[in-house]
């Protein structure tokens, strides 16, 4: 399906096939303009990479980690029965809180205690550097440090 023109909305309805979805942009997120698609009618929402589970989420260059985060706050008011992340299997709001909002808090909330604490971006990269509550998560030994590096500097640049 083809739209006539662009959506020049933050929500928008549409009903395909007799199933209603609703498109939902509330920041920009992993990158500029991500939207979640909710289909209220099944219980169900696809997040897009603000929510990853069975692997550590990813923060690119281009992403936006406060965005991520106030994405996944309007995910927990929609409290859907069904999750489907951007990576990782089909789940429920708590292994999504578990595996990527309870990360994306830990994250945003120290960095940002660090830049206020006056602490060098490698300052708060080393305190935060070991989290084991998210090892179990794959890519993390790889991904970790950079999402903290990157959180800094989006931060630093975007008080």
């Amino acid at each position: 399906m083809t739209a006539s023109a662009p959506i020049d909305a933050d929500h928008h309805q549409v009903e395909i096939g007799g199933v209603a979805f609703e498109l939902i942009y509330v920041a920009d997120a992993h990158f500029p303009g991500d939207i979640m698609l909710y289909l209220p009618g099944e219980d169900l929402v696809c997040t897009g990479d603000f929510v990853c589970t069975e692997r550590l989420l990813g923060i690119q260059p281009e992403s936006n980690p406060v965005g991520k985060l106030e994405n996944f706050r309007k995910l927990e008011e929609l409290n859907p029965g069904i999750v489907v992340p951007g990576h990782g299997a089909a789940t429920d709001m708590a292994t999504a809180r578990r595996d990527a909002g309870d990360y994306l808090e830990l994250v945003v909330r120290e960095v940002r205690a660090g830049i206020e604490a006056w602490e060098t971006l490698d300052e708060t990269v080393e305190r935060i550097a070991d989290l084991p509550r998210f090892q179990h998560l794959l890519h993390y030994d790889a991904w970790h440090r950079a999402n903290v590096n990157r959180t800094y500097l989006f931060l630093e640049a975007n008080p």
